[in-house]
């Protein structure tokens, strides 16, 4: 399926872009000017903590649960 493939060469450029955006060279981790963390500082830290949130099943054994079908939802 063509699509398919098109989808992963898409998904495939993230990690490239990712290394770039994230290098010193292209973008410091500490502004000059102020001595404050930069985006590229801040986007190493918040990929981080998505990598802990998505793991945290995983580490702690759970198994993935289903959706009821037909329920009311959350009250």
């Amino acid at each position: 399926r063509p699509g398919l493939w098109t989808l992963w060469g898409a998904l495939l450029t993230v990690p490239a872009a990712l290394a770039f955006a994230t290098s010193p060279g292209t973008y410091p981790p500490v502004n000059p000017a102020t001595g404050g963390p930069t985006g590229a500082s801040l986007l190493g830290s918040t990929l981080c903590v998505i990598a802990l949130f998505a793991g945290t099943p995983w580490l702690l054994g759970l198994s993935p649960s289903r959706p009821q079908r037909g329920g009311r939802g959350v009250r």
